[in-house]
């Protein structure tokens, strides 16, 4: 991983904790690496120094104590991070269902082409207006979990996936119905070309490829499944 990669993700690893237990023993490493080749500058250091600080408290306390602290400290970090380092964030992120992958990649994402919420009209009427997308990758990861609890699809098909593109590629305005910050909608198709989707996570780390690389693998005969890193629904 590149420094961009590995302070994206340690943006990302701040943001919160997801449908799985999250070991953020991979992010201190990351973070070890960096301190140690100074290959950032003096405030940028002392970001990640206190960011590897949290995350090592964080490990030593269960799941709910975290999330019933707030994480003030933590999104804080995102803020003076991600404005140290890039100046602005850098990506939004889109979760779906392995089912949908190959519409994805030959049309990209379009707006109600593939409904989820059948189950509730005005729900369903908001989510045909626009392509969603939010602030971090797990956070995408739990829409496509709610996705799938909605899908009537099985199987693979039913397996969950991560898209990422560039903000500064987006033209996106606030989603007026999330009940919290860094939610997004695109009232216009996003092309395929623009789209990242999660490829592997190693120690819970991510990793990523341009999703045209997949049109490529698959004209050589590789299954999709083998080249995403999709989730199981957890029960």
């Amino acid at each position: 991983m590149n420094i961009d990669e590995v302070i994206d993700e340690c943006i990302e690893g701040l943001r919160g904790y997801a449908l799985l237990d999250d070991n953020r023993g991979s992010h201190v490493e990351l973070i070890s690496g960096l301190l140690s080749d100074g290959s950032t500058s003096a405030s940028v250091h002392r970001l990640l120094r206190k960011t590897a600080a949290l995350f090592e408290r964080e490990d030593k306390v269960d799941r709910l104590r975290r999330a019933l602290n707030g994480r003030q400290e933590a999104q804080a970090l995102v803020r003076e991070l991600t404005n140290a380092y890039f100046g602005k964030p850098r990506w939004a992120y889109h979760g779906t269902l392995f089912g949908n992958l190959a519409a994805v990649l030959q049309v990209g994402l379009v707006p109600g082409k593939v409904p989820v919420w059948k189950n509730d009209e005005a729900i369903r009427q908001h989510s045909d207006t626009g392509v969603f997308f939010t602030d971090g990758w797990r956070q995408a990861l739990n829409w496509a979990h709610m996705a799938a609890r909605q899908s009537r699809m099985r199987g693979t098909n039913r397996r969950l996936v991560v898209f990422r593109a560039p903000l500064e590629e987006l033209d996106l305005g606030t989603d007026t119905h999330a009940m919290a910050d860094g939610n997004w909608v695109s009232e216009r198709s996003v092309p395929a070309e623009t789209l990242q989707v999660l490829s592997a996570v190693e120690g819970w780390v991510a990793r990523w490829r341009p999703l045209s690389e997949l049109s490529d693998d698959r004209a050589g005969g590789v299954q999709l499944s083998n080249l995403v890193g999709t989730f199981e629904v957890p029960l």
